[in-house]
């Protein structure tokens, strides 16, 4: 057996040599070794997040998670890929913001396993964020010993924000694991594994089109020197996401979508990407902090950096694949107050954080290790509050089960988006602040323009409009006004008949009269 019959790991980075084996039986137990290391590495990143799987999906970032368990439920129950649907009015609110593909994969999983969606959802996250980190390995390896590859998988597997939205019920970590694992595919150089690679590619960016930045490695580094017609092929993985976003668009035109969210959203992401953003003062601090600290820990930014201190014999990718991830993360400067877009910024933080361990082990094996085993104790420690239910919705899940005892399955239910989903109830949105309340009662399209400066009349615009029944809300935390105001506005209102009231909790309330006190 030869050198290049074996998975193609034998590439060495620029001013590297690749070792010949000593024997005939060497290679055969170096793979093997190899293999277990990868196998446990990976094996590892899946416990990891998949602890808990069962957990109720309102941690972290829980107004991104909720949406997306929405779709899959309703996918299960036969809305159809091409009309995603979220169980918030008006209806039908389709969410086309990006295409199902999580969603539609989390659906079909959970439809043969017969785990619960949330569960599901979970599984398939962690399973992504593990299959990020086997086309992170293989594209280390190609160019760096076997160490270094170690060490960056380590540093990639103990980020914050990968362990966070590795395990989360959103789409995000499903959109990395098939972006990196595409690119090594086509790393390979194999044509049928090119063409898997052209099919995660295509995939991964048809769920988020902000990957696409990928395709600068891919071209620049990876397929450096190939002929063009390869660098063509690649280029059209960039036709999933424009069909889709062609479909969203005409689904838009047609005007068969009761909500005016999708279009809202699309004018919400063009204001994000105006350069009025960097005039924001406040936001550079936020996003220094999310960086060094909730994105890769103060140690894995640190580690990186020295690795870039090596950037005269570092790999072509690694060169490339940096720059063009942080040119994305500069246009999206408006959006960084979403802490998971951090998540395209981990594999060449990674990679490059493993140089910089493989620098130190120059000099030290015991410093290198250490400092390792540093990455996983911080990650772990600011990363441990993602097993635990936030005190603010600690209720939630009880609430939840009252309204099903309460309530009847066509029934609609003012309350937040978590509590709906978890309650298994579709209804209205309900909002606290001035500026959220706006935006939800103007999605009630033609309705008249909602310009209450009240977020509690938004209940009353809500029996007006979608003739919702009952009201549902955890109990507001000390000092928060607006919501106290608005759970007394609904105790006091003579229609109400209070059907559950935990003090300290939560309230349920049924309204008997559906004419509104104050038409907006």
């Amino acid at each position: 057996m030869t050198l290049r019959q074996t998975k193609g790991y034998d590439r060495p980075g620029r001013g590297q040599a690749s070792a010949a084996p000593t024997g005939s039986s060497s290679l055969p137990k170096a793979l093997s070794k190899e293999t277990a290391i990868v196998f446990g590495l990976l094996l590892g990143i899946f416990a990891w997040r998949a602890q808990g799987i069962d957990q109720p999906v309102i941690e972290n970032y829980v107004g991104r998670q909720i949406p997306t368990a929405m779709v899959v439920r309703n996918l299960t129950r036969g809305s159809g890929f091409l009309s995603p649907q979220l169980d918030t009015g008006p209806f039908p609110n389709r969410f086309v913001v990006e295409a199902p593909v999580y969603a539609q994969s989390v659906a079909w999983i959970s439809s043969i396993t017969r785990l619960p969606i949330d569960a599901t959802g979970r599984v398939v996250s962690a399973a992504s964020t593990a299959l990020a980190a086997w086309g992170l390995f293989g594209l280390v390896r190609r160019r760096s010993d076997l160490s270094t590859a170690v060490a960056t998988v380590i540093a990639f597997a103990t980020f914050p924000v990968t362990i966070r939205y590795g395990r989360a019920f959103q789409p995000d970590a499903f959109a990395m694991g098939l972006v990196v694992a595409g690119l090594r595919f086509w790393d390979d150089g194999r044509p049928i594994r090119m063409t898997i690679g052209w099919a995660c590619l295509a995939l991964g960016l048809a769920q988020k089109a902000s990957w696409a930045f990928a395709l600068a490695p891919l071209l620049l580094a990876v397929l450096d020197g190939k002929p063009r017609p390869f660098k063509l092929i690649a280029l059209t993985t960039l036709l999933a996401p424009l069909c889709w976003y062609l479909h969203a668009g005409l689904s838009a035109i047609s005007g068969t979508d009761g909500s005016a969210a999708s279009s809202d959203n699309v004018a919400q992401w063009a204001a994000r990407l105006a350069p009025t953003a960097f005039l924001q003062p406040g936001r550079y601090g936020m996003v220094a902090r999310d960086l060094f600290y909730r994105a890769c820990t103060p140690l894995g930014f640190g580690l990186a950096a020295l690795g870039l201190a090596g950037w005269a014999t570092a790999p072509r990718l690694w060169k490339v694949w940096l720059p063009a991830s942080s040119a994305t993360m500069i246009l999206l400067f408006g959006k960084l107050h979403h802490d998971y877009y951090w998540m395209m910024m981990a594999p060449p933080l990674a990679a490059w954080a493993g140089l910089g361990v493989a620098r130190i082990k120059k000099r030290s094996t015991l410093v290198a290790t250490l400092c390792l085993l540093g990455l996983v104790a911080m990650g772990w420690l600011q990363t441990r509050a993602t097993w635990k239910t936030p005190d603010e919705w600690r209720d939630a899940v009880a609430l939840a089960d009252s309204i099903r005892c309460r309530t009847g399955r066509d029934d609609l239910v003012i309350a937040p988006e978590a509590v709906l989903y978890l309650g298994d109830r579709r209804g209205c949105r309900l909002e606290y602040d001035t500026l959220g309340a706006k935006r939800a009662a103007n999605e009630w399209r033609p309705a008249p323009p909602y310009a209450e400066d009240d977020p509690a009349a938004l209940v009353d615009f809500y029996r007006w409009q979608a003739k919702a029944r009952f009201f549902a809300d955890l109990t507001p935390r000390p000092g928060d006004l607006g919501r106290q105001r608005l759970h007394a506005r609904v105790r006091s209102d003579p229609d109400a008949l209070i059907l559950d009231d935990s003090p300290g909790r939560y309230l349920l309330v049924e309204f008997r009269d559906q004419s509104p006190r104050i038409e907006p």
